[in-house]
C-alpha cells in the first residue's frame, strides 16, 4: 500500500468507513515462484472494478513485490480515475467537482490520440479556472496546453506554450507541500 500512498490524488486509510475504494491482494511464494493477486472494489456499489494476477519466477521475492507494487498502484489509480469520470459523464462541466474534472481530464489524457489530449487539456483548463492553486490542475493544464501535441508530433514547438507549461509545473511543484492536494480515500487492506 506504500506505493499507492505515494501517488498524487490518493489517500490510503486503514478506516474502511472513510474509503471510496478497497484494494485486496495476496502474495503466495512457492520455491522460486511468486504469485501476486490484486483487485479493486468500489465500496458504495460493492463492485469489482479491476483484478490482476502476476506470476513471476525469482530468487528474490522482494524484487518481484517492488516491481508489481508499481504496476498495481498505477493500474488502480487509472481505474479509479476512469470510474470517477464515468460517474460524472452525464454532468455538465459546471456541475462537476474539481475531483470529477481532474478524473475526466486524466481519462482523456489516457486516450493517446490528438482528440483525447485536446479534450484532456480543455478539461484541465476548466479545473484550473476553478482551483488555480491545485497542483494536479496545474500539472495537467501544463501537459494539456499544447505540450502533448508537440511531444506526439501534432504541432511544432511553440515558445509561449513551453514557457507557460514550465511556469505551471513550477507552481504545481510548490503546491505539492500544501494542503489543497486532491485526495480519494483508499483503505489499506
Amino acid at each position: 500500500m506504500a506505493a499507492l500512498s505515494r501517488l498524487t490524488g490518493m489517500e490510503v486509510t486503514p478506516d474502511r468507513r472513510k474509503a471510496d475504494y478497497l484494494v485486496h491482494g495476496s502474495v503466495r511464494l512457492t520455491g522460486r515462484r511468486c504469485r501476486i493477486s490484486a483487485r479493486l472494489i468500489a465500496e458504495a456499489e460493492e463492485e469489482q472494478l479491476w483484478a490482476e494476477r502476476y506470476d513471476e519466477k525469482t530468487d528474490d521475492p522482494y524484487d518481484v513485490l517492488d516491481h508489481c507494487a508499481v504496476q498495481i498502484s498505477m493500474s488502480v489509480r487509472r481505474r479509479i480515475a476512469t470510474d470517477d469520470a464515468e460517474k460524472a459523464a452525464d454532468k455538465n462541466f459546471d456541475e462537476m467537482t474539481i475531483e470529477q474534472l481532474l478524473s475526466a481530464s486524466g481519462v482523456s489524457f489516457f486516450t493517446p490520440t490528438k482528440d483525447g489530449w485536446l479534450r484532456g487539456g480543455m478539461i484541465a483548463e476548466k479545473s484550473l479556472e476553478r482551483a488555480p492553486t491545485n497542483f494536479m490542475a496545474l500539472a495537467m493544464a501544463a501537459a494539456g496546453n499544447g505540450i502533448a501535441e508537440m511531444l506526439y508530433g501534432f504541432r511544432g514547438p511553440d515558445r509561449e506554450v513551453v514557457d507557460l507549461a514550465f511556469e505551471r509545473l513550477e507552481k504545481a511543484r510548490r503546491q505539492t507541500n500544501k494542503s489543497d492536494m486532491l485526495k480519494s480515500p483508499i483503505p489499506a487492506c
